[in-house]
């Protein structure tokens, strides 16, 4: 069982419905393809999180894996 399975059955479901909307609000851009994808998408979480930290991820369009930044849609906009 993974980790998100986990919290769903511990978590009251309003609080895992707002730590995956959160999580989905996150985005990486892969450099090589210009694909977008989120944090939840690629199987993690992030909720009550700020900062734009960097990462190693895949990307899953072009399975290029490189360092990749965290950047937040609802940050771009303000």
């Amino acid at each position: 069982m993974t980790l998100r399975g986990i919290l769903r059955l511990l978590m009251p479901a309003e609080i895992y419905r707002q730590m995956e909307l959160e999580s989905r609000d996150w985005y990486f851009t892969c450099e090589a393809c210009g694909n977008e994808f989120t944090v939840w998408d690629s199987g993690g979480i992030r909720y009550k999180a700020s900062g734009n930290p960097v990462r190693l991820v895949r990307c899953p369009a072009c399975r290029t894996r490189a360092m990749m930044k965290l950047r937040r849609r609802s940050e771009e906009s303000r």
